[in-house]
Order: structure tokens, then C-alpha cells, then sequence
């Protein structure tokens, strides 16, 4: 085996091509100079003269030179020693192909090294190589990672902030008092099963809090049933343990144990794992997990189309994502997710069999499994079946599914309507943009990618000063700057580009079949191949790989931008993203950019046989208790409210924000949203004077009460014409909206009853340009909409 090391910043592109490497060092023996400040990065390349299939690396300590104490757990080989996003750590081998060129990276952590000499010794397969450094004290910033050529951000891949238990200031810590275990907006009551008796939300019908239980979900007690077994349980076992609430109850039958397994999260998720061992042989007709509601408004997922809650069976096939379904109403619902082994969110448009995770030897059962939607006469249920079971002695079956209470939080319009980021390319650049934001009352800026500041896609790092200086700018004018940032693809100018493709298929995704890769980018997925604004160039990514190490160093990205280029907001666009790492760039966020960071979801429908008929919401369920807003770019279809309000707003969730610049500005604000402003002139000249209006009636401090809530104290006498209502204090903005495809009068009051009055008040349509002009308003007469149009009314002490 022949082993080289040209310098790090060299990317070896072609694995056939040896003429890239021959004034490289070539031997065992390679000497450096580093300073103790930095990441160091060493770059080898091992080629072998035959095939191995399986190659270990292993590596050691630093040993001193200098009469130092040896530096432990410094050396690390990137490509084979690897931390995962959830924080588990695993070493995998790699395999030689004759005469075919492998790159390995090796990270070594100086911080705890003094100045001098030390040497370290890693072995690849049986060939020992010596790598020996001079220490120095040379000044370098961020360990290196403000400069691209030393290559220091392949660090990144194995980083573990923000993995902490802390949770996130929006949620109120768990806590547990016997069987109840409380969260943000709802108690989970627990039977003696380890199954959930009862779920009561304290959110009122807008997700705003309340004092006073307003909701019970189920009408009776969830069960898991095996039919022919009546299970005796032993006393269930409840406690908390960092910010996570666990149970656990067990108990035995005729023929078989069961051992069930609750892990409960702070933001409403449940982790059930239900173990059956049978301890006679037995055969059960079917195994079934029972759920049953009060009140289900609206269901989605199983591949059908959202709606009502009405009667429906699923059997599980390829053709759709059919791994969860929604049940409930705006205040209280539940996500049902059954798995067998988690698997990532595909990439938007990407869905096909290869994607699908289907429990196939448990809740599918080998197609006897299924899932059914009743709509009874006293309660509306749904029944996962996993069909028959026939286990033999000693044999073990265990399934596992997942809970997800909604909404996750109240919603807060500081967020949705508040903190808006604008894309103003439509009119200006960023720079002017910045400088004219109070004339538009803007609270924040876009910056999409492909632009001065975010020029290649998610890749913004070699940028970084001229993004500072968009930020400072912002900064004095005491606005936000948020950046389009994400982990799903990456620019073919990040220099680290060519090491993660060194690795196989673990971080850039390829396709299959290529046979072996002969150069770094063979088989890659080519997402987009664009102009870049204001430049002769084009910018070329890769799709990365879903769930892999690429969200380390996506978190790593987010902490770079926001603690020291002091960027205020992330923007994430039809994400992969997993719990673990929204949670960790959110915690991120928070606590680098404080009040006024944001996190942003943007996304679309995905109903449509290429994301394999899911529905959005269910697609990013596990990621969007830790998002503070939405921007759903899906145009809404005013015929159908109820769908707008669970699938194209983040109403159902807690979440606030913005949709689609095709959509009616006043409609928009039906479901607590604005279309993006800068996307296009006409909503834009409308959304500008909006904002004005919000800025002097303080929208974050208001409390929406939608068309639904019987608490909206305006009242309409035609079921076409819709209201929501913003309230603060005294103050009220009503917005009215005929749905309906032809003009429509009607009358319109304030219910006193409510707490509300307009005595003594201004009550008075403002100007918006190209929507109405400013009138005053008599709520005491019939009023008059045009088809498809609304009107904003002020009512102010």
C-alpha cells in the first residue's frame, strides 16, 4: 500500500488519476507544523495494488517530544470515527479498491497541546503511517474555521452542541406529579398500562392558553389489544429525568408478557415501545392499538386527501408515505406515527420504495396489517392493526409507534406577524433594502442564496464579511437579518466538498448502481446548476444525505452565522431536518440571537405521487414544535377553510408566519398570515401598509381569535363571509373576507357578552393601497364585499 499527503486544501477530484499526487510526500513518516490554536486537518491518500474489503483505521494519542504529557483522545480519522446528530458514536471500516485513490482526513485537536514537538501514529489495515507536528503559538481565530483553506470546518462533522437537555424557553419543563405528566398546554394522564387515559389541553380554540381545562381528546383510555389476551399489569413506574418524562409497565397474560415503554419529550411527543414475548405458543387474530376522540374535526395522512374526519381503511403499500395520520380539531390533536425503524424525511420530490420505511414484520404484517378511520355515533376512533400474531414459545414481537400532541405551543404573533423577514429583490438589493426597511416597516430582511453576503448554496462561510456587514447595517437600524441556511444540499465551492464525497455514500447522496466511484462527485444528485446574481458564475449542489453527519455540521453553520457573523435568523426550505438537530439549531438560535432570533420552515404541498402523497404538516411534524414561524407556499383554496387551517397555515401547530404571494392579503390574515412581502409588487404595496398599521396597534402583543372561535366577539350573519379578530386590550382589527364567487351583503356585529365593546371607539377602514381606502365604518349597517375581497377594519380607544 502506498500512502501520500498532499496538503489539505488540495481536493483529490479523480481517484484514477495519479499525476495529481506526484510532488506529493509519499512514505510512512510526514512531518507538519500546526498551531495549538486550530482544528488541524491531514489529508492522506492510501493506494492499494488489490482489492480489501474491509479496512479498520485506527488512531492514538498524542505523544509529547517535548517532555509534555501525552494528549489523549486528539486524533480523530473523519471518515471512519463518527458521532451521529442524535450524539451516538460508531466507527465504521472502509474498503480499498486496486489502484483506485482513497483521501482520509485526520482531525487533530491542539487545544490542550503546549507548544513543541509530538507525534502521533495511525494505522490503515496493517500499514502504520507516523504524522509528526510542530506546535506553535501562531494567532488563529475559531480554530481555524474562518479560513477555508485549512479546512478545519471538517471538524464540524462529529460536533455535539446544543445536544444538551435544556429545553427551549417557548416550552414550559416537564413535570410529573403520580400518573399525570404535564407539559406546555396539556396533561397526560397515564393508566396502570403505561397507556395514555386521558389528554386535557388547556388551549382555548385560537391556541392561545388558558387557565381552564378546554378540551379532553380521547373518550376513553388508549389500548393496545391482543386478542385471546387479557393482560394483568403490575404497578406502571413514572419519573422524570432531564426535561424527558419516562414510564414503564409490564404485566403477563395466559400465554404471553408485555413490557411497554413511554418516552415522553417536552415539546408533546410520545415514544411508545410495546414488547409482546410469548411465554406458551399462541395465536391472536389480531393485534390491535385502539385510539378513540371526543371530537375529531379533521384527519390527514395515510395517503388520502385531508378533510372532515370520515370513514376510511388503509392497507399499507409502497405507493404512498403512509406512516402517520392526523386526528383532532385546532386546539387538540394528536400525530399517530407507527414505525418499525425510523428513516429520514426523503428529499421534496424524491419519494419512491427506496425511501419507504414500511414496519412490514410488524404493523404491516406482511400485508395483513392496516389502519382504520370509524366515525361512530359517540366517539371517532382509529385502529392500528397489526393483523395475526402467531408466536412461539419464547419468541419475541415489538412495535413501536410515536405520539405528537397539538398544537405544540400557543401561538405567539410576535412570531407569525411580527418578526416577518422580507425579500426585497423585487425591488432593491439587500444594502437598500436595509436602508429604506422603516419606510416599509419591516422588522426583518431576507437573504435568499445566490446573492451578495449568501452567494453559493448553503454554503455562506468564505462570504462571511460581507454578510457582517449586511448584519451591522441591519443591526443599527434596529432590524434583523435572516439568511436562507440548510442541510439538504450543499454547493459544489465548499472545499470540503471534495472530503465528504471522499466518504462514500454516508454524506452526499448517489445514486445507485454507479459501481465504484472514480472521481468524487460519480453518481451524485445534481440539485440545481444556477446563476449567481451580480456574478459570471454558476452555482452547482449536491443533495446530501438525510439524518447524517451533514446536520452536524449544518448545526455547527447555524452557530457560526449566529454567534459570530451575528445573524439574527435561519430560513430553512423543505427541509430533511430530524428532531434532534431543529431542536438543536433552534436551542442554537436562542441563546446566541436571544428575543429576536428566528427559525423558519418554508414549505409546500406534497400531496402528489413524487413525495408519495403526503401531507405537508405530517412530513415535518417532528420539526415543527422547535420552528417559530412558517412560510407555507402553498396558495390557499378558499372554498375550503377547515383544510387552509390544518394543511397551508401553521394554525393547528401553534405557528404563525407567511404564505404565498398568490394568495389575498386580507384572506391571508384569516388564518394569522401575511403573503411574503417582496415577492411580488401588488401584495407587497399592500403588505407595507399592513405592517405600518400592525407597528402602531402592536401586533406582538395581540391575541387572534379565529373565524371558528365562538369567543370572536365580531359576528357575521353569512357563513361566506369569514372574520378573525385581533385583539389587544381595548383595541381591536377585525378582518372580514367574503369567500364566496359573488358579491354578498350582510350584517356584521360585536357581541358584548363577550367582553368587547366599539362605544366610544374609532372604528375605521385604513388606507391599503390597492385594497381600500380609509373610510370610517358603522358596524350597525349592512355591509357590502365584492367576490373573493375583504376589508381590514381598526377598532381603536
Amino acid at each position: 500500500m502506498k500512502i501520500f499527503a498532499p496538503d489539505r486544501s488540495t481536493a483529490v477530484t479523480d481517484y484514477l488519476n495519479y499525476e495529481q499526487l506526484k510532488d506529493c510526500p509519499k512514505g510512512n513518516s510526514f512531518r507538519f507544523v500546526a498551531s495549538m490554536h486550530e482544528y488541524y486537518i491531514v489529508q492522506l491518500v492510501a493506494l492499494s495494488d488489490f482489492d480489501i474489503g474491509k479496512v479498520k483505521i485506527t488512531t492514538e494519542s498524542l505523544h509529547s517530544l517535548s517532555g509534555e504529557k501525552d494528549v489523549e483522545r486528539a486524533v480523530t480519522c473523519l471518515n471512519t470515527e463518527k458521532i451521529m446528530p442524535n450524539g451516538e458514536k460508531t466507527v465504521s471500516d472502509i474498503s480499498l479498491h486496486a489502484g483506485v485513490l482513497q483521501p482520509l482526513f485526520f482531525g487533530i485537536n491542539f487545544k490542550r497541546a503546549k507548544m513543541g514537538e509530538y507525534y502521533t501514529v495511525v494505522a490503515i489495515g496493517e500499514e502504520k503511517v507516523r504524522l509528526q507536528f510542530k506546535v506553535t503559538d501562531e494567532l488563529v481565530f475559531l480554530s481555524g474555521t474562518f479560513d477555508k483553506n485549512r479546512l478545519s470546518r471538517l471538524g464540524w462533522l462529529n460536533s455535539t452542541k446544543y445536544l444538551d437537555k435544556r429545553p427551549l424557553k417557548t416550552f414550559e419543563e416537564i413535570s410529573v406529579s403520580k400518573n399525570v405528566v404535564k407539559l406546555t398546554g396539556k396533561e397526560l394522564t397515564f393508566g396502570n398500562d403505561g397507556f395514555i387515559e386521558q389528554v386535557d389541553f388547556y388551549f382555548d380554540k385560537s391556541n392561545g392558553l388558558s387557565d381552564e381545562v378546554e378540551t379532553r381528546l380521547f373518550s376513553r383510555p388508549m389500548d393496545f389489544v391482543l386478542e385471546g389476551q387479557k393482560f394483568k399489569y403490575n404497578k406502571v413506574k413514572i419519573h422524570s429525568r432531564a426535561q424527558t418524562a419516562l414510564i414503564h409497565a409490564d404485566g403477563k397474560s395466559r400465554d404471553a408478557r408485555i413490557d411497554v415503554e413511554a418516552l415522553v419529550r417536552y415539546e408533546g411527543a410520545v415514544d411508545y415501545t410495546v414488547k409482546i414475548t410469548a411465554e406458551n405458543n399462541f395465536i391472536s387474530t389480531y393485534a390491535d392499538l385502539v385510539l378513540a376522540f371526543n371530537e375529531a374535526e379533521y384527519a390527514m395522512g395515510l395517503g388520502m386527501d385531508g378533510g372532515k374526519f370520515k370513514d376510511f381503511e388503509y392497507s399499507w403499500d409502497n405507493a404512498t408515505a403512509s406512516d402517520s395520520v392526523f386526528v383532532g380539531q385546532v386546539n387538540a390533536g394528536a400525530i399517530l406515527k407507527l414505525y418499525e425503524k425510523e428513516a429520514p424525511l426523503p428529499p421534496r420530490g424524491m419519494y419512491n420504495k427506496k425511501f419507504k420505511a414500511v414496519p412490514e414484520s410488524t404493523w404491516a404484517n406482511y400485508k395483513r396489517g392496516s389502519v382504520k378511520l370509524t366515525d361512530g355515533e359517540n366517539e371517532k376512533s382509529v385502529i392500528a392493526s397489526a393483523g395475526q400474531q402467531v408466536l412461539m414459545q419464547g419468541e419475541e414481537i415489538t412495535f413501536r409507534f410515536r405520539l405528537l400532541f397539538t398544537p405544540f405551543k400557543p401561538l405567539n404573533l410576535r412570531y407569525g406577524l411580527g418578526m416577518r423577514p422580507a425579500e426585497t429583490d423585487v425591488f432593491l438589493s439587500t444594502a437598500e433594502s436595509i436602508a429604506k426597511a422603516d419606510d416599509c416597516a419591516l422588522q426583518y430582511i431576507a437573504l435568499p442564496r445566490h446573492r451578495s453576503g449568501n452567494p453559493y448554496r448553503n454554503y455562506p462561510f468564505d462570504e462571511y464579511k460581507a454578510l457582517e456587514k449586511l448584519t451591522l447595517s441591519a443591526h443599527k437600524r434596529k432590524i434583523g437579518l435572516a439568511i436562507e441556511y440548510d442541510s439538504q444540499t450543499i454547493s459544489a465551492y465548499a472545499p470540503e466538498t471534495g472530503a465528504f464525497a471522499s466518504m462514500g455514500n454516508e454524506l452526499i447522496y448517489r445514486k445507485r448502481g454507479e459501481g465504484i466511484p472514480v472521481n468524487w462527485i460519480a453518481g451524485a444528485i445534481i440539485t440545481e446548476d444556477v446563476p449567481i446574481s451580480g456574478r459570471n458564475e454558476r452555482d452547482v449542489s449536491y443533495l446530501l444525505v438525510p439524518g447524517s453527519r451533514m446536520d452536524n455540521f449544518f448545526v455547527e453553520g447555524v452557530e457560526f452565522l449566529t454567534k459570530q457573523v451575528k445573524v439574527d435568523g435561519i430560513l430553512l426550505s423543505d427541509t430533511s431536518m430530524q428532531r434532534d438537530t431543529a431542536e438543536r439549531a433552534a436551542k442554537c438560535i436562542e441563546r446566541n440571537r436571544g428575543a429576536n432570533g428566528m427559525l423558519e420552515l418554508g414549505f409546500s404541498d406534497r400531496y402528489d405521487a413524487a413525495n408519495g402523497y403526503l401531507s405537508a404538516p405530517l412530513a415535518y411534524a417532528d420539526v415543527l414544535p422547535f420552528i417559530g414561524r412558517v412560510y407555507v407556499e402553498t396558495p390557499f383554496d378558499f372554498s375550503d377553510p377547515i383544510k387552509n387551517i390544518f394543511e397551508h397555515s401553521g394554525m393547528a401547530f401553534g405557528l404563525g408566519g407567511d404564505t404565498s404571494a398568490e394568495n389575498s392579503v386580507l384572506g391571508s390574515l384569516l388564518y394569522g398570515m401575511l403573503p411574503r412581502y417582496g415577492k411580488e409588487f401588488t401584495t407587497s404595496f399592500a403588505t407595507k401598509d399592513i405592517q405600518k398599521v400592525f407597528r402602531d396597534f402592536d401586533i406582538s402583543s395581540a391575541k387572534l381569535r379565529g373565524f371558528w372561535d365562538p369567543k370572536n366577539p365580531v359576528k357575521v350573519d353569512n357563513a361566506a363571509v369569514l372574520c378573525t379578530s385581533y385583539m389587544n386590550g381595548d383595541n381591536m382589527i377585525a378582518v372580514l373576507y367574503n369567500t364566496s364567487n359573488r358579491a354578498l351583503t350582510f350584517e356584521v356585529g360585536v357581541e358584548n357578552k363577550l367582553g368587547y365593546t366599539t362605544v366610544g371607539k374609532k372604528v375605521v377602514a385604513p388606507q391599503i393601497e390597492g385594497i381600500q381606502k380609509r373610510k370610517r365604518v358603522n358596524f350597525g349597517k349592512p355591509m357590502k364585499l365584492k367576490a373573493n375581497s375583504g376589508i381590514l377594519i381598526t377598532v381603536i380607544k
